[in-house]
């Protein structure tokens, strides 16, 4: 699930340590919005790579597609520099700096992971209590399981993070969807592709048609493209279409980045990311973020999350 964030800058550098790594070699490692990031060879086991991004990231690195093996790390207001080396070899991933944010996110996800969503409920009220104008509160907020004590913790942060966009969407989420729902209609549109043509949906009859906003700016969503490419190479297309609607910030990035290409179907981009009039009409509060709809242009379902293919696979296999 990816989030919006406040603008800051920053310089981070990261290594990875492989023998026999080249830049022509390494083409796993997945970094965000700096997907098109080159790196620079420092010896042959080293690759080192630059950025400066301009906002708190909390960087989803696929460092291994065949083993699916990842890293994270939060890049924050406070750091000036970071550094994160990732060895291949011993499957290891260490910050220059450790920082509470990465800790209180990995402790969180570690009890999630185990089935025990109170500690890990209590975890995220823990550092409220100790700081509700934080960023992070806001963030961490989205992973509570107790629906009525967020809505009360919510209510307690800071007046500046409740007038940010970002509190509206954590809103959006927690606030029965009274639009769109199963068996409303379809809103036609039209975007842009990598080419710059336009891509207007009313030219499409008597298909379904599944949306899926994304961004290179998600790690999840780029981590799930290869199974939704063996998906899309699955089915029978001349009955259903694909539309991937990017909402990365900027143009030029999505069209280079890697991720962008191995979408085979409609790839469009939208200007606004998630506050354009589009994600604004279906509600849309994360990413990857799924909406289907029937022959009849008829919402089916949304699904939003990662972890929703197989059930995407299961619906879409009833399609006659």
């Amino acid at each position: 699930m990816m989030l919006l964030h406040h603008v800051i800058s920053a310089q981070v550098v990261f290594t990875i340590q492989q023998k026999g790594l080249s830049k022509d070699s390494v083409h796993e490692i997945i970094i965000g919005n700096f997907a098109d990031v080159v790196p620079k060879q420092v010896n042959d086991s080293t690759l080192e790579y630059l950025f400066t991004p301009h906002r708190p990231e909390y960087l989803f690195i696929v460092a291994d597609k065949k083993t699916r093996w990842v890293t994270r790390l939060w890049i924050t207001p406070e750091m000036k520099s970071n550094g994160l080396v990732i060895d291949y070899n011993k499957r290891t991933a260490t910050p220059a700096i450790v920082h509470e944010w990465d800790l209180i996110t990995q402790k969180v996800f570690d009890f999630q992971d185990t089935k025990q969503q109170a500690k890990a409920d209590s975890t995220i009220e823990l550092y409220l209590s100790k700081d509700r104008d934080s960023y992070f509160s806001l963030w961490i907020l989205r992973f509570m399981g107790d629906k009525k004590r967020k809505l009360q913790l919510m209510d307690q942060l800071s007046p500046s993070l409740k007038a940010s966009d970002e509190f509206r969407q954590l809103t959006a989420a927690l606030t029965a969807r009274k639009y769109p729902n199963p068996g409303d209609p379809f809103t036609e549109f039209t975007l842009t592709d990598k080419n710059d043509s336009i891509f207007d949906t009313k030219t499409i009859k008597g298909k379904w048609i599944l949306l899926n906003f994304w961004a290179n700016s998600c790690g999840p969503c780029v981590k799930e493209l290869d199974d939704l490419v063996k998906l899309y190479r699955s089915i029978d297309t001349s009955k259903i279409e694909f539309i991937s609607i990017s909402l990365d910030e900027d143009k030029g990035t999505w069209k280079r980045a890697a991720a962008t290409a191995k979408i085979i179907w409609p790839s469009l981009w939208t200007m606004d990311n998630v506050y354009c009039p589009l994600c604004l009409n279906y509600n849309l509060y994360s990413m990857p973020f799924f909406i289907l709809f029937d022959n009849n242009k008829k919402l089916v379902f949304i699904k939003d999350g990662s972890d929703e293919l197989e059930n995407i696979k299961k619906a879409l296999s009833e399609i006659r």
